[in-house]
């Protein structure tokens, strides 16, 4: 026998020979594509929705990301004239001018050295059923955002309200009266003039029922005051006032 067919039987001996493959453990063999549809059957379903939002995210983002939706320009304020009626759900408001005044006793206003009075007359009618107190909504309803919010003593610059006819500070509006009232602000002497225009804003409460919580239907508050309209006025300047012009002042 030659040398290599002598390592070539020997080789052959050495091998052991391959047993048959079992049936049974041919049909346990999984595929690929057997393989994911288990493991698919196997992972939750929440699990399977985030990964796939989260592939649609990937993608997106691939496109420059999801868009915001666009979001509406407010509507703008209604701007009113002098004389013009503007409604809520407490009065009927219509403003009528703009005054300028050196003082005005009975206001509830005084001003400081260096200070003059603004002073804005409107007729105010309450359309509810219970008396209403001024002075509980005047201060939000009524503001010209020009003015300055501090005086020169450093307190804050608030406004006052008072009737005309009797200088009654803070009056009681009782329904459907209507009521002509002055608004004043202590302002700075140099700050505006006649002919000056000054844009006032008026803003409305929204009426909230205590009912929703269990409360009597007829308790109620007025909250959350908002900005609903504008009106602008011309200023008129009476220098120290008709009173003391009569006066020979």
């Amino acid at each position: 026998m030659r040398e290599g067919e002598a390592f070539t039987q020997a080789a052959d001996v050495a091998a052991p020979a391959s047993a048959p493959e079992d049936p049974a453990s041919a049909q346990k063999r999984t595929t690929p594509r057997q393989w994911i549809k288990v493991a698919a059957g196997k992972v939750p379903a929440t699990w399977i929705t985030v990964a796939a939002t989260a592939v649609f995210l990937g993608a997106t983002a691939g496109f420059g990301g999801l868009a915001d939706a666009p979001v509406p320009e407010p509507e703008p304020l209604p701007v009113l004239a002098a004389g013009e009626t503007h409604t809520n759900q407490q009065f009927d408001i219509t403003v009528e001018r703009a005054v300028l005044i050196d003082e005005l006793p009975g206001s509830g206003t005084y001003p400081e050295e260096g200070e003059r009075v603004l002073a804005v007359v409107a007729t105010l009618q309450n359309i509810t059923d219970d008396p209403l107190l001024s002075s509980q909504f005047s201060e939000a309803t009524f503001t010209i955002e020009e003015l300055p919010a501090e005086r020169p003593s450093g307190d804050e610059a608030t406004s006052s309200i008072a009737r005309v006819d009797d200088s009654t500070l803070a009056p009681w509006l009782q329904p459907d009266v209507p009521v002509q009232v002055v608004v004043t602000w202590p302002v700075p002497a140099d700050l505006l003039g006649a002919g000056d225009l000054v844009r006032l804003t008026l803003s409305d409460y929204e009426r909230y029922d205590w009912a929703r919580l269990g409360g009597s239907e007829d308790d109620h508050s007025w909250v959350d005051p908002a900005p609903a309209a504008y009106v602008d006025l011309e200023i008129e300047d009476v220098g120290a006032g008709a009173d003391s012009e009569e006066d020979g002042g």
